[in-house]
């Protein structure tokens, strides 16, 4: 008898404790129903199909991480991004020295992230935060090569799965927050021959490696959040990824298109349900040919298509090359800013016709060092705030037609 009534308890709590989980794992459920996700393909949000033009926003949170509260320019910058509805800003959270702060004093650490996050809200400004900005500097805190990143027990893999688990079980209840990223163009240093020539082997940069620890972190933000996406950060898909890696004897020659979507799953491999890439023009010697530009969107468009991965242009930009083809980075370079307007009105365009679900500009930031054509702040440099209004311009076109 008493071991029937003990068997009636633990059954009653099994039971209890089932309908509190399923009751936990519903509102989760139905708190996420607004968060951008990936459908069949496309990007949904809010029930409807979304396309959005936002920002990139550059060292937004150096400040932030390192003195809080005091970092009253950057609460600035946020709040100001959110007057001009803007609605996305893509964001590093975790780049060069800012792993210090984190290492000194974890608690304060999370207390100011926690400030930036909560800033974004306020403005309503969607996140997508990159988490490991700079992948290869991870290693590196712990006195390890790049090769150890392969192996989940080294220390620089459990950091980063460590990390990747705070910050998403953190704030994936929070719904500004509308993509998790990777890192930033890692693909880029894939397979390169100057890297082929390091005297340190175990820190060259293959597609193995980089598949291998982004897949890492796909699967620890999949574990933790079912719902938003995830995306790479990596840049292009060059059209030679491909005979670079297999092909030492003709590193350079131009990938077949069954070989760019073998590349193209390297630099997107499960469980990322994004193609992401990064593409910029040159203004040179009073214009720019957009033909490139087209010719980018249509590839990543197709390779995109077959992956059934919606592509994320993280970055673009309209940049300034002399006549000598060096870049410029002069602030206010002397231009016909009405020719170079048009054709960065050419360029979104170009991305509404051809239907690109997300694509960010580069770049606003408030460190005037970084100052240079393109470049939007609105109290130290005004010149590009004009950018701002071509975002909403089109981003309200996208609205009336996905009605």
């Amino acid at each position: 008898m008493i071991r029937q009534r003990s068997n009636w308890k633990i059954s009653l709590k099994l039971a209890v404790t089932g309908v509190l989980l399923l009751a936990g794992a519903t509102h989760y459920a139905q708190n996420n129903m607004s968060v951008l996700r990936v459908q069949n393909g496309k990007l949904y949000k809010d029930g409807k199909e979304y396309r959005g033009f936002g920002l990139n926003a550059s060292y937004l949170s150096d400040k932030v991480l390192n003195v809080g509260k005091d970092a009253k320019e950057s609460f600035k910058a946020i709040e100001y991004l959110g007057k001009k509805k803007i609605p996305y800003v893509r964001t590093w959270l975790g780049y060069l020295g800012n792993w210090k702060p984190y290492f000194n004093d974890e608690k304060k650490y999370w207390e100011n992230m926690d400030l930036l996050v909560d800033a974004f809200e306020k403005a309503n400004v969607g996140l997508i935060p990159t988490l490991f900005w700079k992948h290869e500097y991870i290693p590196w805190e712990f006195n390890e090569s790049q090769k150890d990143m392969m192996n989940p027990d080294s220390k620089g893999r459990k950091f980063m799965a460590e990390y990747t688990k705070k910050f998403i079980n953190r704030y994936k209840d929070r719904k500004i927050i509308w993509m998790w990223e990777w890192s930033n163009e890692s693909n880029y240093a894939w397979n390169l021959p100057h890297e082929r020539k390091k005297k340190n082997q175990n820190d060259v940069l293959t597609h193995e490696l980089g598949m291998t620890i982004s897949k890492a972190f796909a699967e620890e933000v999949r574990q933790l959040d079912p719902y938003r996406p995830i995306s790479t950060g990596n840049g292009s898909v060059r059209e030679d990824f491909y005979n670079r890696a297999m092909n030492l004897r003709n590193l350079w020659k131009k990938d077949t298109l069954a070989e760019q979507l073998i590349a193209a799953k390297w630099c997107a491999p499960d469980p990322y349900d994004t193609l992401s890439i990064h593409r910029y023009m040159h203004w040179q010697d009073g214009k720019c040919d957009m033909k490139p530009f087209v010719e980018t969107v249509d590839r990543h468009m197709a390779l995109a298509k077959k992956l059934k991965k919606p592509l994320f242009i993280g970055e673009f930009g309209l940049l300034l090359k002399d006549s000598a083809g060096k870049k410029n980075w002069t602030a206010t370079p002397d231009i016909n800013m009405n020719d170079y307007k048009k054709a960065v009105r050419e360029m979104y365009q170009i991305l509404y016709e051809k239907k690109v679900p997300l694509a960010a500009w580069w770049v606003y930031t408030d460190k005037k060092t970084s100052f240079h054509i393109g470049v939007i702040n609105q109290d130290h440099y005004t010149n590009y705030e004009w950018i701002v209004d071509i975002i909403n311009e089109y981003n309200e076109k996208l609205a009336r037609d996905l009605k």
